[in-house]
């Protein structure tokens, strides 16, 4: 969310090629969640993968993992599979941006305000609500996430990166119903709890 929120600050100021990066950041938002998995499946391989190869490349073969399957790693580098969703983030955020009218700009620069100034006092406060929007999107994104998980490590190793959608599937195969139902429930709630401090940290409630 961070990096979305700030490639659209940057964005919005329309430095050469802006365009071109706007919509070739979106690009891995419209592939699947399952093409994206198979994507980084074979970017972290042991053997041919580009991340060991790049290391190997410079001379860090020290460095070298089994990225996904081995326990310190495994976590981390799934994650990081997660930050094109950041492009969601960006597109919103900018639209937002974009549509401020300009006044406000003008008056805080007529009034000695700085590009930073600007930026935290004047535009920040203007997209604040767009940005607890992304922010529930991604956290609904992640409270469903499967595939990805599924695909890359299978929640392994161990349960290093299993999530609760992922308990519930592996619990479903077990034949134990019920357990999966007080899951999902246990989803649900937390997807309740989550959107309410979401909407309250963000004043989404509040009218402008």
């Amino acid at each position: 969310m961070t990096l979305g929120t700030l490639l659209a600050f940057i964005l919005y100021k329309k430095p050469r090629g802006w365009k071109f990066v706007r919509v070739t950041y979106m690009i891995p938002n419209i592939i699947s969640q399952s093409a994206i998995a198979m994507i980084f499946l074979n970017l972290y391989n042991a053997q041919y993968g580009a991340v060991n190869s790049f290391l190997k490349l410079v001379g860090l073969e020290s460095l070298q993992h089994n990225w996904l399957f081995e326990t310190a790693t495994a976590f981390p580098s799934v994650t990081l599979t997660w930050f094109l969703f950041a492009g969601y983030t960006t597109t919103l955020v900018l639209a937002q941006l974009l549509s401020t009218d300009e006044s406000l700009i003008e008056a805080a620069e007529i009034d000695g305000a700085t590009s930073f100034q600007i930026d935290r006092l004047v535009m920040f406060p203007v997209v604040k609500k767009m940005i607890g929007t992304t922010v529930i999107m991604a956290a609904t994104y992640m409270l469903q996430l499967f595939s990805m998980l599924y695909i890359t490590t299978g929640g392994g190793p161990g349960t290093v990166t299993t999530n609760l959608p992922l308990y519930l599937y592996t619990t479903m195969k077990a034949n134990n119903y019920g357990y999966a139902n007080t899951i999902g429930v246990v989803i649900i709630l937390l997807g309740f709890i989550t959107m309410t401090l979401i909407r309250k940290i963000f004043g989404m409630n509040k009218e402008d």
